[in-house]
């Protein structure tokens, strides 16, 4: 600044304003509303527990595979194709590794040196046990 000001009379500078209008509001002004907070019923927390029938899949799952050897049945296929329509289809893909377990532990398993893969829906196949005698359980 000093040196602008010492080189005044040779180099002149200035400062050149415009006369701009205040910003155009579109919408009128008003009172600023104070707006309710936002809030919401209440309810008791501490609501008494509802009683539900107890479930226990595994359980049930079992009985479906002790019936489908009852049955007859004498291949792991066999019986996947009779339990796995009884279930829920997203359940299926789990529930087949259950039934192979539960087939394992009621039956005796023959094991060939290939096993053939069966369809026993259109979504999954399983590889097919050939079983044998029934364990006592």
């Amino acid at each position: 600044m000093r040196d602008q000001t010492a080189a005044w009379p040779k180099q002149p500078f200035y400062l050149l304003v415009a006369h701009a209008p205040s910003i155009l509001l579109l919408r009128p002004l008003e009172a600023r509303v104070e707006r309710p907070p936002v809030t919401r019923l209440r309810a008791e927390r501490d609501a008494a527990p509802s009683w539900v029938e107890p479930e226990d899949a595994h359980a049930a799952l079992d009985a479906l595979v002790a019936r489908a050897l009852d049955d007859g049945l004498t291949t792991l296929g066999a019986v996947s194709a009779r339990v796995l329509p009884e279930l829920p289809a997203p359940l299926h893909y789990a529930a087949t590794g259950r039934v192979a377990d539960a087939v394992a532990r009621r039956a005796r398993v023959h094991a060939d040196h290939e096993r053939p893969w069966v369809a026993v829906s259109e979504q999954l196949e399983v590889e097919d046990w050939t079983l044998g005698e029934r364990s006592a359980q």
